[in-house]
């Protein structure tokens, strides 16, 4: 009798809790290998990301341009008021030369058949009378006939879209292979009132377009290169991170 109180009066024996098989199983030895891997597979993907971004960074192909001047031939206006100018017979006014400086800006060569859409520049507001290429660097980039041939082709442009000049589609040698940095003059005859200048048209294959502001120069760092360091710069803080986390997973798993 009394020890039926007593049993009685003592607590019950706890019944075992079982195991949570969740639980069990993100602390199993094969989910931390999982995770190992998985962070391995990944810092290793992000290197190759990283290392491929900064290669493409290094090799670019990129065509600079740059306005270098734009001004009346006769900026007088005294002057121009005294003067009357003719050109193909026919009085003009408000006639302005523009200079636009082209180059290859990248690391490797821009071929002929890489202009897979013809560039054009248009000139707003005005009408171009004339362009011609100058000052070629090397002189051999072009033969004369050609830039005869070049001269022609935008004559017939200029009947259709009177405000459009088509480039050359010129072998550009990158200055790193061929120690002389390929580029010419593009010299354009206008009349009307001065306006913006700008590609409307163009594209080179696997490369770039660029327009350097007069004042910066040609020495611009490239925008594609920017964004290619950055892009190999983030690539690879991922790699490290996956690095480390794994090492983290795999130091718990051993202790």
């Amino acid at each position: 009798m009394l020890l039926n109180r007593l049993l009685d009066i003592l607590p019950p024996t706890p019944t075992p809790t079982p195991p949570n098989p969740s639980w069990e199983f993100l602390n199993s030895q094969f989910f931390n290998t999982f995770v190992v891997i998985i962070f391995g597979l990944v810092a290793l993907i992000a290197l190759i990301v990283a290392i491929k971004s900064y290669r493409q960074g290094q090799r670019r192909k990129e065509l600079a341009w740059q306005v270098r001047s734009d001004s009346l031939v006769i900026p007088n206006q005294e002057v121009r008021d005294r003067i009357e100018i003719h050109l193909d017979g026919k009085p003009i006014q408000d006639l302005s030369l523009v200079s636009i400086q082209v180059w290859n800006s990248g690391n490797i060569a821009i071929a002929s058949i890489d202009y897979v859409h013809p560039i054009k520049l248009k000139f707003e507001g005005r009408t171009v009378q004339d362009a011609y290429i100058s000052d070629m660097e090397p002189r051999t980039l072009q033969s004369q006939e050609e830039v005869e041939k070049y001269r022609r082709e935008n004559e017939i442009l200029r009947q259709k879209e009177p405000a459009l000049v088509k480039l050359p589609e010129l072998h550009f040698n990158s200055q790193k292979a061929s120690g002389i940095l390929n580029s010419y003059t593009l010299k354009v005859l206008l009349t009307g009132p001065k306006g913006e200048i700008s590609v409307v048209e163009g594209m080179i294959n696997e490369g770039y377009l660029k327009e350097v502001p007069l004042l910066v120069g040609s020495s611009v760092e490239s925008a594609a290169e920017r964004a290619a360091l950055i892009a190999a710069a983030s690539a690879l803080i991922a790699a490290i991170i996956g690095a480390i986390i794994g090492a983290i997973f795999l130091l718990v798993q051993r202790h």
